[in-house]
């Protein structure tokens, strides 16, 4: 995340696209991992795509056809990777390896399907919340001084194991910012 943002700093952009690639393009790794750079930019180009139409509230006409045309791409991308798993007998950390215990059950092409279902829920929401809070972050310097101060003095394990209740301060936060802006997808903050 830090290598995208450093590459895109310095000149005037709208936040919300920024900080929403900078969410999904951080978590495809997490959803498929293991990818060709031809196979990433595949679903960086379908995360874009839902990206904008989240914006928009609207796809004309025109980019249908196109944008089925990224969809299928996306798909084929995702089921070549997990055939070459289920070929080499390789196995991944990521989602679709979770999934991949259902193989046998449910198919590759719901394994594959499921998958897809997990890219597009990261393109959303995950992005579009993350612009919210580094928007209010921005607006709000005393409150990630606060932030940052309370998450400096926990270490890395009470991190992932108990935020919630270590962190307070940050979730007030979470939900006021939430709260002031419940609609990024029409909230456009350069």
């Amino acid at each position: 995340m830090r290598g995208f943002l450093r590459n895109h700093a310095g000149q005037e952009q709208d936040l919300t696209k920024l900080v929403s690639r900078t969410v999904s393009q951080a978590l495809i790794p997490l959803a498929v991992d293991g990818l060709d750079d031809a196979g990433n930019r595949a679903l960086i180009a379908e995360q874009e795509v839902r990206f904008r139409i989240q914006l928009e509230q609207r796809d004309p006409l025109w980019r249908i056809l196109p944008n089925f045309y990224r969809s299928r791409v996306m798909t084929r991308t995702i089921t070549r990777q997990l055939k070459h798993r289920v070929r080499a007998g390789r196995l991944r950390d990521d989602f679709a390896q979770a999934l991949m215990s259902l193989f046998d059950r449910i198919g590759l092409d719901r394994v594959t399907y499921l998958t897809s279902v997990q890219l597009i829920a990261i393109s959303g929401g995950p992005g579009m919340i993350g612009a919210c809070m580094v928007y209010g972050m921005h607006r709000y310097p005393e409150w990630r001084e606060r932030i940052r101060e309370k998450m400096d003095a926990l270490d890395q394990d009470e991190l992932y194991t108990q935020p919630t209740k270590k962190l307070p301060c940050t979730l007030r936060f979470i939900r006021e910012a939430m709260r002031l802006w419940t609609t990024p997808f029409v909230t456009r903050r350069v």
